[in-house]
């Protein structure tokens, strides 16, 4: 995956909490146990059996050795039967998520929010599979061995930890699998970075021609190309750039719903609000109170 070089340059990450997962073990295979949504941001990683998770709707299957990289307000699902660590974390230091290390999974609602305010996108290959796990292994294992046994330096033994987890996913992340006897494979890597560059700059107006154009593709090319590896035209993948950041900031912020659209780059609140209601099936203040809601009855349980 292309790195924001820039933003690692400042990742001073900062350990909320530290889970040994096991609750599924206590089910039959494919019991499915209450959903939930993450707060902050997770590494989770199997470290027995197997079994599946729900990831915004999509089903995947994991397996020992697989790590899953959850970003906030991610819903998430888990299904019997296997065992993880769960790491909590903000990739950049904030005094103000010096609080007592929570209880469940679910942080409270006004740390994700602070982290919203705070914290630019950070992003991980959501599902690694490593064909060498071992390394993930012994570096989780010990994770959560320094975390439970906390030394007078677990603060910064978990720092540098962490560290060493995100630099070797980094490392070893595998593309999409390409085909190297496709003529076009050779175009794949702009794909990648033309990719990066719009969701990097989805708030602004884009012209599918002037990327196009950097590239030295016609557009019908480029959209072809672009689609054919991501599955979507540039235009669909900016707009859903844009939705992906509006659901974080309806709820997670205070914001209204004018200032979020112009904040995600609608020119009126108006297409927004039509734009949410069609992609979504609710408009934006019924996603809203959905999620509040959601979040409500969880803390209550």
């Amino acid at each position: 995956m292309s790195l924001n070089i820039s933003f690692l340059q400042k990742l001073n990450p900062y350990v909320i909490h530290c889970f040994h997962n096991a609750i599924s073990l206590k089910f039959e295979k494919g019991f499915k146990y209450q959903p939930r949504t993450v707060y902050t941001y997770e590494l989770e990683y199997i470290n027995y059996g197997e079994g599946g998770m729900v990831l915004n709707g999509k089903i995947i299957d994991v397996r020992e050795g697989d790590i899953i990289f959850n970003t906030p307000g991610t819903a998430i699902q888990g299904i019997a039967r296997y065992s993880s660590v769960i790491i909590l974390f903000a990739p950049i230091y904030s005094p103000g998520l010096e609080n007592d290390y929570p209880v469940q999974l679910e942080i409270h609602n006004n740390v994700g929010c602070r982290m919203m305010e705070i914290i630019p996108e950070f992003r991980l290959p959501q599902i690694h599979h490593p064909l060498d796990g071992s390394e993930f292994n012994t570096l989780f294992s010990n994770f959560y061995g320094n975390f439970l046994h906390k030394s007078d330096l677990y603060k910064l033994d978990a720092k540098i930890s962490l560290l060493r987890i995100i630099r070797l996913l980094l490392e070893t992340a595998v593309p999409p699998s390409v085909n190297h006897n496709d003529p076009d494979s050779k175009y794949f890597t702009n794909i990648k970075q033309a990719e990066e560059y719009i969701r990097q700059n989805f708030r602004l107006q884009l012209y599918v021609s002037d990327i196009a154009a950097g590239y030295d593709m016609s557009v019908g090319f480029f959209t072809k190309l672009f689609k054919k590896y991501l599955g979507q035209t540039p235009i669909q993948y900016q707009i859903n750039c844009r939705m992906e950041k509006a659901k974080e900031l309806l709820f997670y912020t205070s914001k209204t719903v004018k200032e979020i659209s112009y904040k995600c780059g609608f020119n009126t609140d108006k297409y927004f609000e039509t734009l949410f209601t069609r992609l979504e099936g609710k408009s934006p203040t019924q996603y809203r109170k959905e999620q509040t809601d959601k979040y409500s009855n969880c803390c209550h349980q």
